[in-house]
């Protein structure tokens, strides 16, 4: 085992985070949730969403149970929705071909939607003890500061060569303390500024000898994103909102939402009513800039519902959907 890999190990028994409710009755059903939900999300964002996630679908079989709607539900507000999508339909190819017991090898869980490498691997590793190291972006800065990387970490070919790295520093014992090791210091010591005072590997870290801990890791500039505008059309009738659920192929899948067209294609809607102030909602790679405009009577549309201020808490509503709702009081 590597000094690498040993000092993990035994700063995580003493320092690491023991606390979290994935951490408790360690399945892989529950390990798998708790991956998916903290793609691109925080951990703090991320726990009262995943205990009233574990509260309503305690496994694999009852999340293939219920339908996306409720998913998506429970989702709202946590953002990236394909996560979601794929979460439901990765549980009903568990229930149906594994019995709803997740496979213990990285190339079936590597099969199931939305399980990315890393994914496959923090599965293997902290549920079944397998030797498969993670690549996630914390641990990509910490290896790139460690032995001072000063290539774009973003790239295909340095991607590659940190999978080498990581998986040459992976031991073959204690691999689930170690990947929750990687995971810790990334999160509380080796973070944007990272706190090297308590760092159990930073006397062989090179970037902290060379006094680069603030410029590594390097990235390659993101493309600028796209600035789309849309209306946000809300029909109010007898104290009740017009929503339509959208389709797969749009923005926020299956949510439902009041009718959107891109404003470009609907200037005179804001000559004739009421438009409220813009909200700017980033996503991935677009900005959308959204004006409500609040419409008194009945929209053309039939597929949809009426819902009012009760039943809105019902279904699964975009959370820019929901700032316009709160900021302006439409179903008080």
């Amino acid at each position: 085992m590597s000094s690498f890999a040993t000092s993990l190990i035994e700063w995580q028994k003493k320092h690491g985070r023991h606390h979290l409710p994935w951490q408790k009755d360690k399945t892989a059903y529950r390990v798998w949730v708790s991956e998916i939900m903290l793609q691109q999300t925080q951990v703090e964002t991320v726990i009262p969403y995943y205990e009233t996630f574990m509260q309503r679908f305690p496994d694999c079989k009852s999340l293939a149970c219920a339908d996306i709607s409720e998913v998506l539900t429970l989702w709202a507000g946590l953002g990236y929705y394909r996560r979601a999508h794929n979460l439901h339909k990765a549980s009903i190819i568990v229930t149906e071909q594994h019995g709803g017991n997740f496979p213990s090898d990285v190339a079936n869980l590597e099969a199931l939607p939305g399980i990315g490498r890393s994914t496959a691997h923090a599965i293997a590793s902290i549920v079944f003890k397998k030797p498969y190291a993670i690549l996630d972006g914390n641990v990509k800065r910490i290896l790139a500061r460690y032995f001072a990387i000063e290539e774009p970490i973003n790239t295909t070919a340095c991607e590659k060569k940190l999978w080498d790295i990581a998986q040459t520093l992976m031991p073959t014992d204690n691999c689930q303390i170690y990947t929750q090791a990687v995971m810790d210091l990334g999160a509380q010591v080796c973070m944007r500024s990272p706190m090297c005072h308590l760092c159990p590997v930073s006397d062989n870290c090179l970037a902290k000898k060379r006094q680069k801990t603030q410029c590594l890791p390097i990235k390659k500039p993101k493309k600028a994103k796209r600035k789309l505008h849309y209306l946000c059309l809300l029909y109010i009738h007898n104290n009740s909102l017009w929503l339509e659920k959208r389709s797969e192929q749009s923005i926020w899948p299956s949510l439902w939402c009041p009718p959107m067209p891109e404003s470009e294609n609907s200037e005179t809607l804001k000559d004739k009513h009421h438009t409220l102030a813009t909200i700017t909602h980033s996503l991935t790679h677009i900005d959308m800039h959204i004006t409500p405009c609040v419409i008194y009577g009945i929209p053309v549309q039939k597929d949809g519902k009426w819902v009012t201020s009760t039943t809105v808490k019902d279904v699964g509503l975009p959370s820019a959907i929901k700032k316009i709702l709160a900021r302006d009081a439409l179903l008080e």
